[in-house]
């Protein structure tokens, strides 16, 4: 399998999931430096994923006519200068604009990986090499977001964004010395939707939009909360110990469980 492309692309997944997952550790810490309400700082979320979803469905197509290696060279660049436009901004109409371009850039070329990647492994390893492509996300979840916070004690979120445009110019660097040259280039006559979109792709797509509703509510919206409310936090995390104190005491006798609380 073609491990150079594959490392590139799991980079760029990650600095793309950066520039909008990792923002949720400094939504009170923006909010604050910009003087904006909360929940207005918290939809910028919102304006990434909407500018995301419109820029993928036009990169698409787009990279099957003109190639993908400059596609998925200059998507990376672009989301590079959103993230530093990011960190200069000096009001929250600034850190909206450069959230939205930024949302543009990734969505440019993060499907286009996935295609350029199925193209140069064969149909036995494709979904091996996707997988270890999407686990640029996951990994974003797993030490991305950790990271952040931890870093973001000494620099800020705007040192912090310097560190994600920094991450995306350097998988652009990856992603044009391991993407080939050509790329697909679509011939004929376009496509009817219909017959691009039959019954069980389009299902497969709503599944998509429904897990990424999932996780923008869990990952921005849920945690902004838990930040205002820590209250709520301690309560949730005390019910699950004492639930799970209680299944020990059923499976282990209340005697056990009751000794096992001792010092």
């Amino acid at each position: 399998m073609p491990w150079a492309l594959i490392g590139a692309a799991c980079l760029a997944m990650f600095a793309a999931t950066a520039s909008g997952t990792t923002r949720a550790p400094f939504l009170i810490a923006i909010a604050a430096d910009l003087d904006a309400s909360l929940p207005l700082v918290a939809n910028l979320f919102s304006m990434t994923a909407t500018a995301w979803g419109i820029a993928s469905a036009v990169a698409g197509p787009l990279s099957d006519r003109v190639g993908r290696r400059w596609v998925l060279v200059l998507g990376p660049i672009a989301l590079g200068g959103a993230m530093a436009g990011t960190a200069a901004a000096g009001g929250f109409f600034g850190v909206a604009v450069w959230a939205t371009l930024g949302g543009l850039a990734a969505g440019s070329f993060t499907g286009v990986i996935f295609a350029e990647v199925s193209d140069r492994v064969a149909d036995s390893h494709r979904g091996r090499a996707l997988g270890w492509v999407m686990s640029g996300q996951s990994i974003t979840l797993l030490v991305g977001v950790p990271l952040a916070a931890w870093a973001g004690a000494y620099i800020g979120w705007r040192g912090w964004s310097l560190c994600v445009a920094a991450l995306s110019l350097a998988s652009a660097l990856a992603l044009f010395g391991t993407a080939e040259g050509r790329g697909a280039r679509a011939t004929g006559a376009s496509v009817a939707l219909r017959t691009a979109l039959p019954p069980r792709i389009a299902g497969l797509l709503a599944v998509g939009v429904a897990e990424r509703v999932c996780y923008g509510l869990a990952v921005i919206y849920f945690a902004t909360f838990l930040q205002t409310r820590p209250w709520a936090a301690a309560r949730g995390t005390g019910a699950s110990l004492g639930a799970l104190r209680g299944r020990q005491s059923g499976r282990y006798g209340a005697r056990r469980a009751a000794r096992g609380s001792l010092p």
